[in-house]
């Protein structure tokens, strides 16, 4: 039977079993807020579920707890005179979405759709404060709010962009330091995947303080990240939240934004040649860059492990080969039909590549949540371990380091 048979034999698709996951928006204070989303999600019934792209022989066996089956949107908002729906590939569930009535403010409304790599945009012609899926008489209705499309906020600023979970605050606030102090970022776009240590409001309070931010938004991002692909490369097909979080921090909040920066908390970011990072881009001849990552060890010597953070860390391994690319881009220059991955540009784009930036990448700033990347790497050996002469002289120029 397929998924929208179950539902019609059911009598009870919309309204009484399909969930809105809406998170309302906190009080905003000029451009520091907590932002609101409104995410679509279905029932949790077992007939009713997105169909799992890997085969079975590479599913591992944690691969269906973290895989997401249930969500269709991520969020609705609204941007140039269309109503846009960001979430995973629907794959089996299209059939289901493209049965129902949509309508913005009572106005019926089709659906168009872009699939992307583990995303799908989906978009509704037209405006309107609330997005209606109705699947018949009798049947039911799902109301979402509609979202604003926020590009002011972060209109000609720099942007730092992540998602993160349970980071500890201390990193974030150094990560947003360090960059706003060495490159001139002023504006931070996070999402929070979830954290249990605390709350979005909580991660606003901290970060809002950081000198040099004129811009801080905290998006709640409450998805299942997914599981990871294959160590051989195969497999990145069932991974949605970070594919996702690119997609909708660009369409919703940065089209207008001069810049935005791809780190994660446990990177920072260094150019050996001097300058800013939007030195760099301003020469590029296509808004865009690409540099290369460096591991800098968990060796931490003499210090409490407990209370590490970023610059207890200098040394990185004679010889280990450099990490995969991350970017900066003009949001605006990037093509409409080029997407934004995780390490590189996917389509004909071609983003400037430039060895002299080289982001840091800290084994020792994390707390395990996908592997434990630090065991057996703590211990020092001065055979081979290099101390990153380029790092500590950043660190000294900042005093972080004496």
């Amino acid at each position: 039977m397929s998924a929208l048979r179950a539902l019609a034999y059911r009598g009870r698709f919309l309204g009484h079993r399909l969930r809105a996951a809406i998170r309302p928006p906190l009080p905003q204070t000029g451009n520091y807020f907590v932002a609101g989303i409104s995410g679509l999600e279905l029932p949790r019934h077992p007939s009713i579920r997105r169909s799992r792209p890997r085969p079975l022989e590479h599913q591992d066996t944690d691969y269906a707890r973290r895989f997401d089956d249930t969500s269709l949107f991520y969020d609705v908002f609204q941007l140039d005179g269309r109503v846009v729906a960001v979430g995973p590939p629907l794959r089996n569930l299209a059939e289901l979405v493209d049965s129902v009535s949509a309508s913005l403010d009572g106005q019926p409304v089709s659906r168009e759709s872009d699939l992307l790599l583990n995303v799908e945009r989906s978009s509704f012609p037209g405006s309107g404060k609330v997005l209606s899926l109705e699947a018949g008489a009798g049947v039911g209705r799902l109301e979402a709010p509609v979202q604003p499309a926020q590009l002011d906020v972060f209109d000609g600023r720099r942007v730092l962009l992540t998602i993160s979970k349970d980071n500890r605050l201390d990193w974030i606030v150094d990560w947003l330091e360090f960059h706003t102090r060495v490159h001139g970022v002023d504006a931070a776009l996070i999402y929070d995947n979830g954290s249990q240590s605390y709350s979005p409001a909580d991660l606003l309070e901290r970060i809002r303080h950081v000198p040099g931010l004129a811009a801080a938004v905290v998006v709640p991002w409450p998805y299942k990240y997914g599981p990871d692909g294959l160590p051989d490369g195969r497999f990145w097909d069932s991974s949605f939240a970070q594919p996702v979080m690119w997609e909708h921090a660009r369409r919703r909040f940065l089209m207008r934004a001069a810049a935005m920066v791809n780190a994660d908390i446990d990177e920072l970011i260094v150019a050996a040649s001097g300058g800013t990072l939007f030195d760099h881009l301003a020469r590029s001849p296509s808004g865009a860059l690409l540099y290369p990552g460096q591991w800098i060890t968990p060796v931490r010597r003499g210090l409490h492990w407990s209370g590490r953070r970023h610059r207890d860390f200098r040394y990185r391994l004679d010889g280990e080969a450099p990490y995969l690319n991350k970017w900066t881009c003009v949001p605006a220059r990037v093509p409409d039909d080029v997407q934004l991955g995780i390490h590189r540009f996917i389509g004909a784009f071609e983003a400037t590549y430039v060895p002299e930036i080289t982001f840091r990448h800290f084994r020792g700033i994390t707390n395990n949540w996908k592997y434990d990347r630090i065991r057996g790497r703590r211990r020092y050996r001065p055979q081979r371990h290099i101390e990153d002469e380029v790092w500590v002289r950043q660190m000294r120029d900042i005093g972080w380091s004496d």
